[in-house]
């Protein structure tokens, strides 16, 4: 696994339509499967913006952060337009600053991405806020390689 080193960007708003999954984060064989499921439905979403090829947005309620549980989403970005499909969710993820780290390699390694990013803000002047995160899939992303990108954002403000 190759990490590049964090950084702090600015993110505008955006709105996604997908399959929630809700359950503990560790779960990769739940979220996975999830993927399995977005990736036949896709095409559904009409239309869609850009050429990425999904998100994987996650957030918790505050019940859900106290039982170690969070709700992921794997989606398309949307515009205001879209039709939510049956089955499907619709969300709108807030824009403002993250912190983005990009994991170069395996998929399996991605958990550790998430430590390094989440070590990095605990000692940077940053702290996380209780806002969605997200996986960004782009051309870059492809499961079965080792060069596999995929960003990550966590939202943040300065302590």
């Amino acid at each position: 696994m190759t990490v590049l080193e964090p950084v702090i960007v600015e993110r505008e708003p955006f709105k996604v339509i997908g399959l929630e999954y809700s359950g503990p984060m560790e779960n990769f064989e739940g979220i996975s499967a999830l993927w399995g499921s977005y990736i036949k439905r896709a095409k559904e979403i009409d239309p869609k913006v850009g050429k990425r090829l999904g998100f994987g947005v996650f957030y918790s309620t505050p019940e859900q952060a106290e039982m170690g549980e969070t709700c992921y989403m794997a989606c398309a970005q949307v515009t205001d337009k879209t039709t939510t499909p049956e089955g499907m969710e619709k969300m709108h993820v807030p824009g403002g600053t993250f912190a983005m780290l990009t994991h170069k390699g395996i998929m399996t390694d991605l958990p550790r991405a998430f430590q390094t990013l989440f070590s990095w803000i605990a000692d940077s002047p940053y702290e996380t806020l209780s806002a969605p995160g997200y996986e960004m899939y782009d051309e870059r992303f492809s499961a079965s390689s080792p060069e596999c990108e995929i960003d990550i954002f966590i939202p943040v403000r300065v302590q």
